[in-house]
């Protein structure tokens, strides 16, 4: 995504989170990909409940997508040293792409688009202008803060009610 508008995303997402389900908090000092961000939900004293907003950084891929984590114990060991894979494989995890959630079949990796893609068949069409993605990202934003209200959050709190994963 292009720089601008992944600052904008970055933001507005954090903004919009933090606002409407005030239960995550920006999570820092987490091995997380370059780009993306971490917020953190301690369900309670054993689920801890994750949600990964992923920007790529591919210039001609203006889109994001939201990871939800689930664990017992720390933060799961995506980029753990392979020397510390006995004693992670122990703590249980998982992770899912939030619209799996609501989608099914050959739709259910959403991404939320601020701006199309390249033409492949075109590739020196122009670029659409980032003020014009700019007015997209909050309706983007939205959109996915609804689907986390509407579907992960009750997923994340079925967790709750079973006491373990």
């Amino acid at each position: 995504m292009r720089s601008k508008l992944a600052k904008a995303v970055r933001s507005t997402f954090t903004k919009c989170l933090t606002s409407e389900l005030p239960q995550f908090r920006l999570a820092t000092g987490f091995p997380v990909p370059s780009g993306c961000r971490l917020y953190e939900w301690r369900l309670d004293q054993t689920i801890t409940c994750y949600l990964m907003l992923e920007v790529p950084s591919r210039m001609f891929n203006d889109r994001f997508t939201v990871e939800g984590i689930v664990t017992e114990g720390d933060f799961p060991p995506l980029t753990a040293p392979l020397s510390m894979k006995p004693l992670l494989e122990k703590r249980r995890w998982f992770s899912f792409r939030i619209p799996f959630l609501w989608l099914t079949g050959s739709h259910s990796d959403r991404w939320w688009e601020i701006c199309p893609g390249m033409d492949l068949s075109n590739p020196f069409a122009p670029e659409e202008p980032i003020e014009v993605g700019l007015q997209r990202v909050a309706p983007q934003v939205d959109d996915a803060i609804e689907k986390i209200k509407q579907y992960v959050v009750p997923f994340f709190e079925s967790f709750r009610d079973k006491g373990k994963l």
